[in-house]
């Protein structure tokens, strides 16, 4: 047995109670069963409301600010949107020519019919996508670890762009510090999720299919919005809160609308507004302590096919 970057020293592991196995070579896990078939996206139900799509929003909108620096956000290609909230937060930021494509029939559904544009396929149909949009950034957003040969589909994607085109690629750290100290028990280990990859790996396969990194970082779900629970958690101290938002994203805007996120009333007294500015402060204070740590839960990389 070779792990899909070709070493053959393998060991069985179990993390999360899900068998897995673990190249010892370049640390690469990977669930020893493939039972999650392409059916089971296209045909999944989705569950929207305003909580959950204004926080992929939020997500989106920092994974921007993180990125946008590095690659032209402009003409896009992102594969596996869901309901597309990457999709508006580009237009929230006045990017244009922005393409979805995603296998569930119901998101796409709900992201057309809320203005954007996204069409039904996956990797395999990235080609017919790109020909008719004329994309020339790639996104891939938590999707690689849902994919049952990363390598190939990777490759599949570098044979298609073209020179000087830009992947972007954001997925779980394996190796991240909440990982170890949850002892693996944590949502992010789940049956749907067949590869887990560390930057090393990751690297290696980025590489190996012909990419040039330019540039790599970590960063977290939730961002500043963190609650101040989970940032002492990833600095050692008190126990893992979950992964609630901190309810402090005023200046999101909600999903579809003009209106901003939460609207203060005329009845919340200074003294409440003075708590929430000191909370914003602290978590601004952890949050760097923590990226200075290394401490974040997801991975991204920025490739060129040169």
């Amino acid at each position: 047995m070779e792990c899909v970057l070709g070493h053959n020293n393998i060991k069985e592991e179990l993390f999360n109670d899900i068998p897995m196995y673990c190249c010892i070579s370049c640390r690469l896990v990977w669930r020893q069963t493939f039972d999650v078939p392409i059916a089971r996206y296209e045909d999944k139900e989705i569950r929207v409301y305003e909580t959950k799509i204004n926080d992929r929003l939020a997500n989106s909108l920092d994974r921007i600010k993180t990125i946008r620096k590095y690659v032209d956000l402009n003409n896009i290609c992102d594969i596996g949107s869901g309901e597309g909230a990457f999709l508006n937060a580009l237009a929230q930021f006045g990017y244009t020519n922005s393409v979805g494509i995603e296998p569930s029939n119901k998101s796409v559904e709900f992201a057309v019919e809320h203005g954007l544009c996204m069409e039904n396929g996956t990797i395999e149909d990235v080609a017919r996508v790109v020909a008719k949009y004329n994309l020339h950034t790639f996104t891939m957003f938590h999707l690689i670890e849902h994919l049952p040969n990363p390598l190939v589909a990777v490759q599949k994607l570098f044979n298609i762009m073209q020179q000087k085109d830009k992947l972007v690629i954001e997925t779980p750290n394996f190796d991240s510090y909440v990982f170890h100290r949850v002892n693996y028990k944590h949502n992010l280990i789940c049956s749907e999720h067949l590869f887990y990859f560390n930057e090393n790996n990751l690297q290696l396969l980025l590489e190996k299919v012909g990419f040039s990194v330019v540039v790599h970082g970590k960063r977290d779900f939730y961002g500043l919005n963190s609650s101040i629970r989970t940032f002492l958690f990833k600095l050692r101290f008190g126990k893992m809160s979950g992964h609630r938002n901190a309810n402090d994203a005023n200046n999101v805007k909600l999903y579809f609308t003009n209106e901003s996120n939460f609207k203060r009333k005329d009845s919340i007294n200074i003294y409440a507004n003075l708590i929430n500015v000191f909370k914003k402060s602290v978590r601004l204070v952890l949050r760097k302590l923590v990226h200075l740590l290394g401490r974040e839960d997801y991975m991204w990389f920025v490739v060129q096919k040169l």
